[in-house]
């Protein structure tokens, strides 16, 4: 791929770090083709599931994938979107080679804490572990690494704590895409400026609320949020006017 129009943000250096990802689901799936699209080629997917209609609308891959192992089918769409070549691992999280970035992008929490516990435990090296999670219309990113896994795993909480969704509330693409984003940011934060980039959003909107983003860094806390779109009362009486008037 030409990268010509990326190298000011992403030099070409920062490029031959050794990324692994648990899963390839919504998150991991579009993780990993954003993470290609940067031009990291040194990616290897770890994944046991299988391909299922559900998952069509909200992560990568096509109908004509149904069935196929997820690893094989994200190989595929990453070959054909990207022409790099991941390293396909069909099988659940054992303990790992060393990398320089780990995204864990599982649905649940329980691998997440085993894999935090081989971190502390050296069974697992890293430089990074990327932690990120997603509900229907909500998202986090946590990096760690071995100096900050013990705090980690201090505000892990179970599965059986986490908020159970019905299955018409699990996933929806425009999440997936922007965690996605989210994700290869905070992988390019951390291996070129060696900077953790922790971030937050909730996209949910109706009376109470509306989409917001919380992103945490060394520097001070960054708040983003849509502009309200309220109207003066000068302007509503002129609309008003406008309105009579046939305009």
């Amino acid at each position: 791929m030409n990268l010509t129009r990326q190298h000011d943000t992403l030099p070409s250096a920062t490029l031959d770090a050794q990324i692994r990802v648990i899963g390839a689901g919504g998150i991991g799936s579009w993780s990993t083709l954003s993470l290609a699209k940067l031009g990291f080629k040194r990616i290897e997917v770890v994944d046991f599931d299988t391909v299922d209609e559900v998952n069509i609308p909200s992560q990568v891959f096509s109908m004509s994938q149904v069935g196929k192992p997820k690893v094989t089918a994200l190989y595929d769409v990453v070959k054909l979107l990207t022409d790099t070549a991941i390293v396909e691992k069909q099988e659940r999280y054992a303990e790992l080679l060393p990398c320089d970035i780990l995204v864990v992008a599982v649905d649940n929490m329980a691998v997440r804490k085993q894999i935090a516990e081989d971190l502390l435990g050296g069974r697992l090296t890293a430089r990074w572990i990327v932690d990120a999670r997603m509900a229907i219309e909500t998202g986090i990113i946590k990096p760690y690494n071995h100096e900050t896994v013990k705090r980690y795993l201090n505000d892990l909480y179970t599965d059986e704590q986490a908020a159970s969704e019905p299955c018409t509330n699990k996933a929806i693409a425009y999440t997936t895409l922007v965690i996605a984003g989210l994700v290869s940011k905070t992988v390019c934060m951390l291996l070129r400026h060696n900077a953790v980039l922790q971030t937050s959003f909730c996209l949910e909107y109706g009376p109470t609320q509306s989409p917001q983003f919380m992103t945490h860094t060394k520097a001070p806390t960054v708040f983003v949020a849509p502009i309200e779109d309220t109207v003066g009362d000068e302007d509503e009486e002129q609309n008003e006017d406008e309105a009579s008037d046939g305009f």
